[in-house]
């Protein structure tokens, strides 16, 4: 069974303002399309743990932080960057 993932309102925008600002547009869409794609199949498998239920995933060109409610079948992405 899949998990929903969502991402925070503050990540959408930062995601659209790293989208903006870059000349390779076409690689940030699908970096976040596999991150979504890998967050909603296993998502306590995927990254690494950080900070209590904070974990981290690199897909390049992009990071982004999420936590896994597990019992909701629930993904929250609350923070993203491009990575260099």
């Amino acid at each position: 069974m899949k998990f929903t993932v969502i991402w925070t309102g503050a990540a959408e925008s930062e995601l659209a303002r790293i989208w903006l600002g870059s000349r390779y547009r076409a690689r940030l869409g699908e970096a976040a399309q596999r991150i979504d794609e890998a967050l909603s199949q296993d998502p306590e498998r995927e990254g690494e743990s950080r900070d209590g239920v904070v974990r981290v995933l690199l897909v390049d060109p992009l990071g982004v932080e999420f936590f896994v409610t597990p019992e909701k079948r629930l993904v929250n992405v609350t923070a993203v960057w491009a990575r260099r």
